[in-house]
């Protein structure tokens, strides 16, 4: 797909959001999203994962009540051979006391986490 305005708006569907405060929308997570596309410019492809990571206390916002998750992740999977790369990075929704490498975690971690199973394909030595 090529990069243009419409795939731009294409990405801001409802459906597609999810509540961030903005010290961390306008701080980390968009450190985080110009580091993926510059890795992006040089691999040419990647395929990337994102969701919230929801937990029963979970607070809500707006009168249509949205959901507000008290975690983000983003893994990053870049097949290209000879060495397949997928780091994951795992951040709460608040203001961030840490710089970003310091959420960098394992895609087993994360799976632990999220009780979902990611890239089962995927070797094992990638996922640790």
């Amino acid at each position: 797909m090529a990069w243009s305005k419409d795939t731009m708006s294409e990405s801001f569907f409802l459906t597609n959001m999810s509540p961030q405060v903005p010290a961390l929308n306008r701080g980390m997570w968009r450190i985080l999203e110009e580091q993926i596309r510059t890795w992006a410019l040089k691999e040419q492809e990647l395929y990337i994962i994102t969701g919230p990571i929801i937990r029963p206390n979970y607070k809500t916002i707006g009168p249509n009540k949205v959901t507000v998750p008290q975690w983000d992740y983003k893994i990053i999977v870049d097949y290209h051979q000879p060495e397949i790369k997928a780091p994951a990075f795992m951040t709460p929704n608040r203001k961030p006391q840490k710089p970003l490498p310091s959420f960098a975690v394992s895609i087993d971690k994360l799976e632990k986490v999220t009780q979902l199973d990611f890239l089962n394909l995927l070797p094992q030595k990638v996922q640790k």
